[in-house]
């Protein structure tokens, strides 16, 4: 199925766009068959995304933005390369463990007045070595189509959704120089407004849906904060 582009025209959608300093700059785009909200850059990309060349050995790590993405991504690469932590510390993570659609949803000039440089994030994904551990924010139905025929191992994972909003609030507020207040935030986020909305809900069912899947690991972040007291209180017992 093609995608279709629709330009997001809302006075929240606006206001949303006018409150951050970076990503946003040249409009949203509500993205079908998924009605996902994204940067209008994404359409240069859609379709290098969706025949992206999927290896059986790759680990996917895809989640909605703000439910424990990089602390699932250290945790599956650093399990991936027997534990070497040397190299986690000494090469940064977006390289170690790349986010295949940055470079759909960034803008190089912001990027530049930032003080970072836009790598295009789906060759560099391309050119890993295997085995790849790769992040995606995308919804199902924007993933690529090779996933659900070559099937490799996917780790979803979902968070609260109130802990998500006020977290994506703070990301934007200090990321992205958002101006807006919190209650402003949480008008757009539930207007379907924000960027990466699917909506919320459908991109956790999505995948809540195929979650027996043998190739599939549905986390949580408030099993994975449970999981981690439990090792700190058996470290300190034993110390």
């Amino acid at each position: 199925m093609s995608l279709q582009f629709e330009d997001v025209k809302s006075s929240l959608g606006e206001q949303f766009r006018t409150s951050n300093r970076r990503f946003y700059s040249k409009g949203s785009v509500r993205v079908s068959p998924s009605d996902c909200i994204l940067p209008v850059r994404y359409k240069q990309f859609a379709d290098r995304i969706k025949n992206f060349e999927v290896r059986e050995d790759d680990v996917w790590i895809i989640t909605y933005p703000k439910c424990g993405t990089t602390w699932t991504q250290e945790m599956v690469w650093l399990l991936m390369n027997n534990m070497d932590f040397k190299t986690a510390i000494q090469e940064r993570l977006s390289l170690r463990s790349p986010f295949i659609e940055y470079v759909s949803i960034s803008n190089p000039e912001e990027d530049k007045e930032f003080g970072l440089n836009c790598v295009d994030t789906i060759s560099l994904a391309e050119n890993s070595p295997s085995p790849r551990c790769i992040k995606s924010h995308l919804p199902k139905d924007l993933l690529p189509d090779q996933l659900w025929t070559k099937k490799p191992k996917i780790v979803y994972v979902t968070r609260g959704a109130k802990d998500v909003l006020v977290s994506y609030y703070n990301h934007h507020r200090l990321l992205n120089g958002y101006t807006g207040s919190l209650r402003d935030f949480a008008e757009v986020f539930m207007s379907e407004s924000v960027v990466y909305w699917d909506p919320f809900w459908k991109h956790i069912l999505d995948f809540w849906k195929i979650r027996n899947e043998e190739n599939i690991l549905v986390n949580s972040y408030e099993e994975m904060k449970k999981a981690s007291q439990v090792i700190q209180v058996i470290i300190h017992l034993l110390l």
